[in-house]
């Protein structure tokens, strides 16, 4: 059960978490860092892709990042778990 609420990163609790549109969730922290490093691999290798899309690192799909959003559901499981 602890693996549903781990980021796949850091592998600790979620903290802040974030749930991209394929339902894979990280932390607020490290899904930033890994966009910052996508981009600048992009840039790199100038790829032609818009700064706002990020591929999930998990299943490859992309979408647009147009606002981090925490999941609060999740937030309240962490500090439930944080509370045992």
């Amino acid at each position: 059960m602890v693996e549903e609420y781990q980021c796949a990163f850091c592998l600790s609790l979620l903290y802040d978490p974030v749930t991209l549109e394929c339902k894979h969730c990280f932390c607020l922290f490290c899904i930033k860092q890994y966009h910052t490093q996508q981009l600048r691999s992009r840039r790199l290798l100038q790829n032609n892709q818009q700064d706002n899309q990020l591929q999930c690192p998990l299943c490859r799909k992309t979408f647009l990042v147009l606002d981090w959003n925490v999941n609060k559901e999740l937030v309240i499981i962490e500090n439930l778990c944080f509370t045992i």
